[in-house]
């Protein structure tokens, strides 16, 4: 009778041990979550004030134009108008890039470890780059990383991010891949802000 009561003790213990554990883990998540948006807010508010000093700049390059030869000087405008317009977007993803890469170790980590979460499966080796601030120590004591037992390894030729390396085929989590990405799903999205 004695040993029921303690396997119903311990039964409790090792329920209450998961049920904080998922609380911390449902907290971290949605720690980072805010993180990452407010993070993306603060890209997007400064790649809009650059955005509009360097629209006003093309502006009145395209006016000097206009006031040259007119016919010569509107298929060169809009030529001009159509590479500023380029290179402005492409600036925008790049900042994204930056801002990302110059983030915090903390915050790194944090990142790191939320797209484990998310994107990894047991026996993938995760990849960091070779030259970047992060260790492979600081993400194997990850949580994530010891629960799928995961495999890390600091080699990766990527400039920030993560690449997990499964037996069939690779994740690229690399912050350029992950700008990517966005940048596949939004682009005509900013042109069309960046050019109302």
């Amino acid at each position: 009778m004695e040993n029921e009561k303690e396997l119903g003790a311990e039964d409790a213990l090792i329920a209450k041990i998961i049920s904080d554990g998922e609380e911390e883990a449902a907290k971290i998540l949605a720690a980072a979550d805010k993180y990452y948006d407010e993070t993306v807010q603060k890209a997007e508010n400064a790649a809009s004030e650059y955005i509009e000093a360097q629209r006003a700049e093309t502006e009145a390059y395209i006016k000097n134009l206009k006031d040259g030869k007119e016919t010569l000087g509107n298929l060169e405008s809009k030529k001009i108008l159509l590479a500023a317009r380029q290179s402005l977007v492409e600036t925008v993803y790049k900042r994204a890039v930056n801002k990302l890469g110059e983030l915090n170790k903390k915050d790194c980590l944090d990142l790191i470890g939320k797209l484990i979460s998310e994107y990894a499966e047991q026996g993938e080796t995760v990849i960091l780059p070779k030259d970047g601030e992060i260790t492979a120590e600081e993400v194997s004591a990850l949580d994530v990383v010891q629960k799928l037992g995961l495999k890390v390894e600091k080699t990766g030729m990527h400039g920030g991010g993560i690449i997990l390396s499964g037996k069939q085929f690779d994740k690229d989590l690399s912050f350029a891949a992950l700008a990517d990405s966005v940048r596949e799903k939004t682009e005509s999205e900013v042109a069309r802000k960046l050019f109302e």
